[in-house]
């Protein structure tokens, strides 16, 4: 079995995901960017204001959208798929997995080391120092026994 190892795994190219693999690599951080579709996510929900999410949403043309419908529209959800993806690939320390499904968690006693997926190539193993679960079902910490 082929092991990559990252700094950081993220698992999960929705809102949150987009955002912790971007701010992680920013800082340096080499990082793996797991999803289990094909595309990374549209944005959703609604958080403070000055935090990456205002940086999001003017890539994607919606800068004072409130999200819940009060304010402005929705974005173009199949434009955000390509604008997200293009958003993502200018980090060079960030690499994508698409399709990749999380099977297992990889422990070592009660400390998560990284993720089993099940992907179009097989099983793939990825090893960090980090592993975020951004999944919107919490499968890493669900199977990591939380």
């Amino acid at each position: 079995m082929n092991t990559k190892y990252y700094d950081v795994i993220v698992a999960g190219a929705g809102p949150a995901g987009i955002c912790a693999a971007v701010a992680a690599a920013r800082q340096g951080a080499r990082v793996a960017l797991i999803e289990r579709y094909g595309v990374i996510g549209p944005i959703l929900g609604s958080v403070s204001k000055n935090t990456m999410r205002d940086e999001v949403c003017a890539i994607l043309g919606v800068k004072d959208n409130d999200w819940i419908g009060e304010h402005g529209n929705a974005h173009d959800f199949e434009e955000a798929k390509l604008t997200l993806a293009e958003f993502v690939a200018r980090e060079k320390n960030v690499d994508v997995f698409l399709q990749c499904c999380v099977s297992d968690v990889i422990r070592d006693g009660k400390v998560v080391k990284g993720i089993k997926c099940a992907s179009n190539e097989g099983t793939l193993c990825f090893e960090a120092a980090v592993t975020i679960d951004c999944t919107g079902d919490a499968i890493v910490s669900f199977l990591a026994g939380a």
